[in-house]
């Protein structure tokens, strides 16, 4: 596993470590949904909803049960994404965990957001000893199209670590085997950690984005993404890339979205395909950091960073289009609320 994580304490990026169990994964795992494209989506602060409807004020923190040794099996669904946006819904159940809270993020015209069977066994074992809010991702919308899925995870009491792998079949948690796969067989990682205070968690969040500096200093030109979004397009410095790197950089609600490459029409395009997503899907509504393909990376790669109060989440996959899907369809677990 080579994407970089959040590293406890500093928001720093770093490969994490993993811990041993023997809890019997698979199943489905779905994603999706994102953050109003500057303006063309308004939040109504007063209520909490994005123009879809969607809440974002709900609070409080409910456990789920234990569960040890329990094997889910079965394949992997590779249905469609749901695109439509959510609404909210209440008394939604999710697979293998029970009835959620009012305030639960529903699907406006698909089923509502549930926890994989898998994901379920990985949270499970993750809340047996960390005690921060825990999100995790939610079907429909993220799919991973494996026959089953795996993970190797770490967990403490103010963080936790997942990376998700397509396997033949499924594998224990931290499962030796996973340590040999090649970076292809790597579909996803997510990961929580917990912070003294809010300006401790905004700190890590800003190194987040000091790892990757736009220079706004230097002469930018501005790029019509449509939309009504517009970009500015920098140089990028740094003795990892070519002479004409570049990253575009814009801003949707309290995110900052930097797309990097060389400054050509694939690199519009890539930004273009951002902003069309995020015109119809909502990321989590607080501060983030959105980061397309940065620079020193293994490959292709797309990561998301933000802030619930004194905690920093963050989430990547290897193309843009999964890591927003995921993003947007990481709910509380077990009460499927969208905040804390």
């Amino acid at each position: 596993m080579n994407w970089g994580r959040i590293q406890p304490e500093s928001g720093l990026l770093m490969k994490r470590q993993t811990t041993m169990s023997f809890i019997i994964l698979g199943a489905a795992f779905l994603s999706g949904c994102g953050q109003p494209s500057t303006g063309n989506s308004a939040v109504n602060q007063s209520q909490g909803l994005s123009q879809t409807g969607r809440a974002n004020t709900a609070t409080g923190n409910s456990s789920g049960s234990s569960t040890t040794n329990s094997l889910v099996g079965g394949p992997v669904n590779g249905s469609g994404n749901d695109t439509t946006g959510n609404t909210t819904g209440s008394n939604a159940t999710g697979s293998g965990s029970s009835s959620a809270a009012s305030n639960v993020a529903g699907s406006g015209s698909a089923a509502a957001p549930r926890f994989a069977g898998y994901t379920t066994d990985i949270m499970n074992y993750v809340e047996k000893e960390t005690t921060m809010p825990l999100f995790a991702p939610t079907e429909p919308t993220f799919t991973p199209h494996a026959t089953a899925v795996s993970a190797e995870v770490f967990r403490s009491a103010s963080s936790y670590s997942v990376d998700l792998y397509a396997t033949a079949k499924p594998l224990p948690i931290n499962d030796p085997s996973l340590n040999t796969r090649g970076t292809g067989a790597e579909i996803a990682n997510f990961d929580g950690q917990a912070y003294a205070s809010p300006a401790a968690a905004m700190q890590a969040l800003q190194a987040t984005a000091e790892a990757f500096p736009v220079d706004h200093s230097q002469p930018s030109t501005q790029v019509d993404l449509g939309e009504g979004v517009t970009a500015r397009l920098y140089p990028y410095k740094a003795s990892n890339v070519p002479s004409n790197y570049s990253v575009m950089e814009w801003h949707e609600g309290k995110w900052t979205i930097d797309v990097y490459g060389t400054a050509s029409l694939d690199l519009i395009n890539q930004a273009k395909q951002v902003v069309n997503y995020l015109h119809i899907n909502f990321l989590p509504m607080t501060n983030g950091i959105l980061q397309v393909n940065p620079p020193g990376a293994t490959g292709p790669s797309t990561s998301l960073s933000w802030v619930f109060g004194t905690d920093m989440y963050f989430c990547s996959t290897r193309d843009s289009l999964s890591a927003m899907e995921l993003a947007v369809s990481m709910r509380e677990y077990p009460s499927y609320r969208i905040a804390p």
